[in-house]
């Protein structure tokens, strides 16, 4: 991948490193995430015109994005957590809004979805 390549979602696989991407923020997740030091980590169900993932934000990024907020992720990561593939901003990487509301998006295949039970 040539330096600084924006790739599309469907593109984020576990190991993935130094991802850019734009996207939609579709939701809040019920679900956030305590590290050791006491932050909260929020998910956030984000969407590109092939597929959606769960973006981990730290508190008070979390705060400041909203549903339908567009985003350009720089510098971030695809790894699993829990068994779920996670997209994270990295220690380096940015998210900035760049508009609202109007970009086509699919919500399937999502790539956060758990795995399905053991037979």
């Amino acid at each position: 991948m040539a330096v600084n390549e924006y790739i599309h979602i469907k593109d984020c696989q576990p190991g993935r490193k130094n991802i850019y991407a734009d996207f939609i923020a579709l939701e809040k997740l019920d679900q956030a995430i305590q590290t050791k030091d006491g932050k909260a980590i929020v998910l956030m169900r984000v969407a590109d015109v092939t597929a959606s993932i769960n973006l981990a934000l730290f508190e008070q990024l979390a705060e400041e994005v909203r549903p339908g907020d567009i985003l350009r992720l720089k510098g971030g990561y695809a790894t699993e957590y829990r068994k779920i593939n996670t997209l994270y901003v990295g220690t380096h990487g940015t998210v900035e809004r760049i508009g609202r509301f109007m970009m086509a998006y699919v919500e399937e295949p999502y790539l956060s979805a758990p795995p399905p039970p053991p037979p």
